[in-house]
């Protein structure tokens, strides 16, 4: 099984999807064009500073990707995660019930060049948890 996990971003303050979000989501439409995902995990919670009456990062991003006519058959919510470090800690536990083998992280080549809690630090970290499971990373350059 093919898994893509989109990782979120904070949303804009009125409480609308942020363009990164939206940024991200393009490139996902597009890795799905080559690759045909099986599932799609959109891995955003409230984010920090929040409170419940807020929509979620994952929530606002499959509503988006409705829109765009995206078969959301294939879209997994991980609406728990507040930081990059809890999207890799729930994305791969869902990843994990899933049985996936092929695991591929979509986000803004920005997030992957960061120092401070970077995604494919923080990924393949965890990743050694789980065995036999292929991971890449989809950004534009």
């Amino acid at each position: 099984m093919k898994v893509a996990i989109v990782l979120g971003n904070r949303n804009n303050s009125d409480g609308t999807i942020s363009k990164k979000c939206i940024e991200r989501l393009e490139l996902l439409l597009e890795a799905d064009k080559n690759q045909k995902f099986d599932k799609v995990i959109l891995s955003g919670g409230l984010g920090l500073f929040r409170d419940e009456s807020w929509r979620s990062e994952a929530s606002l991003m499959a509503e988006y990707l409705m829109k765009r006519d995206f078969d959301v058959s294939k879209l997994v919510l991980e609406e728990k995660s507040k930081t990059t470090k809890e999207n890799a800690k729930y994305s791969l536990e869902i990843v994990n019930a899933l049985k996936a083998k092929e695991v591929t992280i979509i986000t803004s080549k920005e997030h992957l060049k960061r120092k401070w809690l970077n995604p494919m630090d923080l990924f393949e970290k965890r990743l050694k948890n789980y065995h036999d499971i292929k991971l890449s990373f989809y950004n534009k350059e």
